[in-house]
């Protein structure tokens, strides 16, 4: 229920949620797959392989307390934004990755 989830490698899909505390996945996706890592309350962190295809939408509906930037910070071009929603297309799109926090940050990094 609480607690940090840390995933070091994974190939294919994942779902990681915690209800309160830091969820951070390093991924290499599936064609074709979905993946959701969210926690209610801490940072979501995802590390994708730079020659994966996703198509990444990311929430945070709590824009409270963050600068210019904002709560969601990502290394790939941002192709979407709506409120407290992104949506990034890596290498054109592919497996569908949903990342969520309530109260939090969201770090979209490439490897």
């Amino acid at each position: 229920a609480g607690g940090n989830i840390t995933i070091h490698s994974m190939q294919g899909a994942v779902r990681a949620q915690s209800s309160a505390g830091d969820v951070s996945v390093m991924l290499d996706p599936a064609p074709g797959g979905s993946s959701t890592m969210s926690t209610g309350a801490g940072d979501v962190t995802l590390t994708v392989a730079s020659g994966a295809k996703a198509t990444i939408r990311a929430r945070c509906p709590d824009l409270s307390g963050h600068g210019e930037e904002g709560p969601i910070q990502s290394d790939f071009p941002v192709v979407r934004v709506k409120g407290g929603n992104v949506e990034i297309q890596v290498n054109g799109g592919g497996h569908k990755v949903m990342l969520e926090t309530m109260i939090g940050e969201i770090s979209i990094k490439k490897k």
